[in-house]
């Protein structure tokens, strides 16, 4: 039977700290401590209206406003490593009327964080959600020894575990294939480490409908898409992609296809997965 201890798990949690998220932040940072005390914990700040950047470090981070100071010395009791985001800027809005997108923060500060873990599993989530207990890795176990089946093309040495909650289900009304919840994962570092070793998103990619045409037969949801793909999808199509072309399963004609979310081609792929 599969057994994962505490001491074989990484937790990256990561996202933007700010004056107005601080408390929540804190007390998560506090009760993952609490609940996984022999795991590695990783801080990955993706950006903050408080921190000192160029004083803070892997080890200690700090605010240049005083009220701050306790929110600092929490994430200097309680995270083992801390990781920063430089690179990331936010981008025009995925949807029409919707905020900036900050997808690179996202990804720069999941990458980050992962590239500091080091134990066998990781539990990479955001900074705004809470596993209470060990149920999770429990949840993780019983569905592996009991569904889990390594194919031909496989791309993970093992399960990967993910959110069912805004994982999309593309027969729906929106036709997004791929559309994996950006919540959570969980499984071994192999594995989740490069899911999020993707390039930072574009402004071409971000705008790609103000200068393209959206396919005949979109759906109003579809038409309503200001970026190339939701970014979920981006995340996604870019390991998969990867590791696909790597094993040799998809030609260039499928990946053209594919890489339009609204075509139906990208069924076909999807069938060659799960088949093999």
């Amino acid at each position: 039977m599969m057994k994962i201890d505490n001491k074989s798990i990484s937790i990256v949690i990561h996202g933007g700290c700010f004056e107005k998220n601080a408390a929540e932040v804190a007390n998560i940072l506090i009760n993952y401590r609490k609940t996984f005390e022999e795991s590695e914990i990783i801080f990955s700040i993706s950006s903050s209206d408080f921190i000192d950047f160029d004083l803070s470090n892997e080890k200690s981070v700090f605010s240049f406003k005083k009220n701050m100071v306790s929110f600092c010395h929490i994430v200097n009791k309680y995270a083992d490593k801390i990781a920063y985001s430089y690179m990331a800027q936010p981008l025009p809005p995925v949807f029409r009327g919707a905020p900036n997108c900050h997808a690179n923060h996202m990804i720069e500060s999941a990458r980050n964080g992962l590239a500091l873990a080091s134990r066998e599993f990781v539990l990479r989530t955001r900074n705004d959600l809470l596993f209470k207990d060990r149920s999770i890795v429990e949840e993780y176990i019983k569905l592996s020894e009991n569904y889990y089946r390594k194919g031909k093309y496989t791309v993970f040495s093992s399960p990967v575990m993910i959110s069912s909650l805004y994982t999309l289900n593309p027969f729906a009304g929106g036709r997004l294939p791929f559309h994996y919840s950006d919540w959570f994962n969980f499984g071994k570092l192999v594995d989740i480490r490069p899911i999020w070793d993707v390039p930072l998103v574009t402004l071409d990619f971000m705008t790609y409908y103000s200068t393209n045409y959206y396919m005949p037969g979109s759906k109003e949801k579809e038409r309503n898409f200001n970026s190339r793909t939701a970014i979920e999808q981006y995340v996604y199509f870019s390991f998969f992609l990867r590791n696909l072309i790597n094993s040799g399963l998809i030609i260039i004609t499928m990946i053209t296809l594919l890489w339009n979310p609204y075509r139906y081609y990208w069924i076909i792929l999807l069938f060659l997965i799960f088949i093999t």
